[in-house]
């Protein structure tokens, strides 16, 4: 059983570069979009809280 979650780990080995621009890109963008409209911190918060979702989302998918 152990020999099984070790070989299914490190398939999805942690990649930092994607964490970074997961969470990185679309808060600059939506910070961007924001201030377009005059909206101070709306964009990134709306950004961050996309890039929480996709996160959350892409760790469910690993482990089923």
């Amino acid at each position: 059983m152990i020999e099984i979650w070790r070989r299914d780990w490190k398939k999805y080995r942690f990649n930092l570069f994607n964490f970074i621009l997961v969470w990185t890109i679309p808060a600059i963008i939506g910070e961007a979009i924001g201030r377009i409209f005059g909206i101070k911190f709306l964009g990134m918060a709306a950004g961050f809280i996309y890039s929480l979702a996709k996160t959350q989302y892409d760790y469910l998918k690993t482990k089923t």
